[in-house]
């Protein structure tokens, strides 16, 4: 009986150290790059700033603009921003990600030397859906292709 018992207690200890071995993995020290890291989340498109990068796949000179481009989304619809030499501001809709920038309006200064404020404008006007992808946004025309990429700074 004493023998069974004992039998018994060595069968459960060399269960419990497999089981305990089989569970655990090594561990990476910790400047080992880690490839099953998960992306970073996306970015909420609302009251975040949203810097102009590209327009049509063409990085944006912003050397001659008054004011760096960019669009701020509010959650009330509205959405404001620059063109680079014109402070913009109007409404959007976004449903089932098509987006909508609705009644842009755009003071008129004159910025001779800064040629991208039409083509951003046009793009915002033409945009059909939109894509968060980490920090960067992307305003799509109808067949998916990007007008316009901005990208944000905001810590997440």
């Amino acid at each position: 009986m004493m023998l069974q018992r004992t039998n018994l207690y060595c069968v459960l200890l060399v269960t419990l150290l497999l089981a305990t071995a089989c569970g655990s993995a090594p561990q990476k020290p910790s400047n080992a790059p880690d490839s099953g890291r998960q992306p970073p989340p996306d970015a909420p498109l609302t009251n975040t700033y949203w810097k102009l990068l590209s327009l049509n796949g063409d990085s944006v000179n912003i050397e001659n603009a008054r004011q760096e481009p960019h669009l701020i989304f509010m959650d009330d619809g509205q959405v404001r921003g620059h063109t680079g030499c014109n402070s913009l501001k109007g409404r959007y809709g976004v449903k089932d990600g098509k987006v909508r920038l609705l009644a842009l309006a755009a003071t008129r200064m004159a910025c001779p030397d800064y040629d991208a404020e039409a083509e951003y404008i046009a793009a915002m006007e033409a945009a059909d859906a939109m894509a968060i992808s980490g920090k960067q946004l992307q305003l799509l025309d109808d067949s998916g292709m990007p007008l316009a990429t901005l990208v944000t700074t905001r810590p997440q």
